[in-house]
């Protein structure tokens, strides 16, 4: 695996986000890339762009022109805020734990509903982040990943059109 591809799993592998129970349905599914930010520098958009995130309910899949990694997570539920736990199951940061936030938006279209996920994390081993930040300290990660022409659900309103297809 090239570098780029090491730091995007070791950056995911940082991702921590705690769940709510309605965001639960909306985190599943697959998400494309708008920016990458690792400890202050931007990944440049011709890389970014190629790459989408599928967010399941124990893992996640990273994929791109030159990386396929499959992550361990685990969502939580906290008071505190959003947040999940990543763990890589293989290359250097197996079985190190990664703590981040996330700030999820939905967006009404014409279409159905455009989501913005923003995450927020450190590296392995480091203290969760406290809030979302614009800019991004050393050692940790910023991506923002879009879900367009998503149905969407009311909120608290039990199974969505996502649900049942799953």
């Amino acid at each position: 695996m090239n570098r780029l591809g090491s730091a995007l799993v070791l950056a995911l592998c940082f991702c921590s986000a705690g769940s709510r129970a309605d965001d639960t349905v909306d985190l599943k599914g697959t998400w494309k890339f708008k920016s990458v930010n690792a400890g202050g520098t931007p990944v440049p958009d011709e890389v970014t762009k190629t790459l989408e995130l599928k967010i399941g309910k124990d893992e996640l899949e990273l994929a791109g022109p030159a990386i396929k990694e499959t992550i361990k997570s685990r969502y939580t539920v906290e008071e505190k805020g959003k947040t999940f736990d990543f763990e890589p199951t293989s290359g250097p940061e197996k079985g190190q734990l990664s703590k981040g936030i996330y700030e999820l938006k939905v967006e009404k279209t014409d279409s159905g509903n455009k989501l913005t996920l923003r995450l927020y994390f450190s590296k392995p081993g480091a203290e969760r982040p406290k809030k979302v930040e614009e800019r991004v300290a050393e050692g940790h990660f910023l991506w923002v990943l879009e879900k367009s022409k998503y149905p969407g659900r009311a909120r608290g309103a039990g199974l969505s059109y996502w649900s049942v297809l799953r």
